[in-house]
């Protein structure tokens, strides 16, 4: 009887020492793929983002674009971003600006405010940027 009391008890223990071992390499696993998803998003410091992001990035450039412009007195002007995606998913973004003070720029001056906007583009790998003046 001691004998059969004793083996329940070691049986006990050895039960709760392996459902320890198996939560222990399942929490384990999880964090494991965590930190593996959170790498792979991750590359050349650039983010990967999904389509919802993409939009609140857009919308978030065209207003920093039109504050840009406003302060520097061509308040109401035309900017307009057209998107295309490829099937490799990288994108090309087209800005075209307009507003008539723009047109009485030198050609220098305008090259200059061009690249200004062009560089306050979000930064994402497999995004390519193209800013002009509507012609």
């Amino acid at each position: 009887m001691a004998d059969r009391m004793e083996n329940k008890g070691l049986n006990n223990r050895v039960r709760k020492e392996a459902v320890f071992v198996m939560v222990t390499v399942l929490l384990i696993l999880i964090l494991w793929l965590f930190i593996s998803e959170t790498v792979m998003s991750q590359t050349e410091g650039n983010i990967t983002v999904d389509e919802e992001s993409f939009l609140q990035l857009e919308d978030d450039y065209i207003g920093t674009v039109k504050n840009y412009l406003e302060e520097k007195g061509y308040r109401n002007s035309g900017v307009t971003l057209t998107r295309v995606v490829d099937e490799s998913g990288e994108r090309s973004y087209k800005m075209v600006l307009h507003h008539k003070n723009m047109y009485k720029l030198s050609n220098e001056e305008q090259e200059v405010m061009l690249e200004e906007i062009a560089a306050m583009a979000f930064h994402v790998s497999g995004c390519k940027f193209q800013v002009k003046l509507l012609s």
